[in-house]
C-alpha cells in the first residue's frame, strides 16, 4: 500500500464520533504508531439555536456519523481503525478504502478551522416578522425588509410613535415571532 499520509473518511455509529476519535488516539499511543497517523478530526461548527426563548451557541457535527483520519494506509493501520468499537467502515470498497483528495481535505480543514463562520442554521427571510430582543428597540416587533444570511444582518421596519422606521440589526438582536 502507500507510504505517505492521506486523509480517509471513517463511518462510525452516530453519536460516538468523539468516543471513537479518543479511543483511536489512545490505541495509536499504546501501540506506538504515532508516525503512521496525523490528525483525527470530528468536523464540527458552532451554531446559534434558540432554546427556551434564549440564544445558545452549541457545537454541531457537520458530518454526523463520520470522522476524518490522516494516516499512512497499511494492513496494521487499516486493522487498527477498522477493529475499533463503533467503527462501521472506511468510505470506499470493503477492503480498499478510498483516500480523500488533497483539495477536498484542505476544504474540510478550512471549514473546521473557520467553524463559527460557517453560516448558522438560523435563516431569516424578507417579510418575516421578528421581535427585537436587544438594543434601543428591544421589545418592538417588526417586519424584515432586507436580510443578509451570510453576514447575519438585516433591516427591520418597526413602528415607532406611529411612524415606520427602518433599523439595521444583527441576527443576535432578534428572535422569530
Amino acid at each position: 500500500m502507500e507510504d505517505k499520509m492521506q486523509w480517509f473518511v471513517v463511518n462510525v455509529h452516530t453519536g460516538c464520533e468523539d468516543k471513537v476519535a479518543r479511543g483511536l488516539r489512545e490505541q495509536i499511543d499504546k501501540r506506538r504508531l504515532n508516525a503512521l497517523f496525523g490528525e483525527i478530526l470530528v468536523p464540527t461548527r458552532e451554531v446559534t439555536e434558540i432554546k427556551g426563548g434564549k440564544r445558545v451557541k452549541t457545537e454541531k457535527k457537520f458530518f454526523p456519523g463520520y470522522i476524518v483520519v490522516q494516516m499512512v494506509m497499511n494492513n496494521e493501520t487499516f486493522s487498527l481503525v477498522k477493529l475499533m468499537p463503533q467503527v462501521v467502515m472506511f468510505l470506499g470498497a470493503r477492503q480498499k478504502p478510498i483516500a480523500v483528495s488533497e483539495e477536498e481535505a484542505r476544504r474540510l480543514l478550512k471549514q473546521v478551522e473557520e467553524g463559527s463562520t460557517v453560516p448558522d442554521d438560523i435563516v431569516y427571510e424578507v417579510g418575516q416578522e421578528v421581535r427585537v430582543i436587544d438594543g434601543p428597540f428591544a421589545n418592538f416587533n417588526g417586519v424584515i425588509s432586507e436580510v443578509d444570511n451570510v453576514k447575519q444582518k438585516m433591516v427591520v421596519n418597526i413602528l415607532v410613535f406611529g411612524r415606520e422606521t427602518s433599523v439595521g440589526l444583527d441576527f443576535e438582536q432578534v428572535e422569530r415571532v
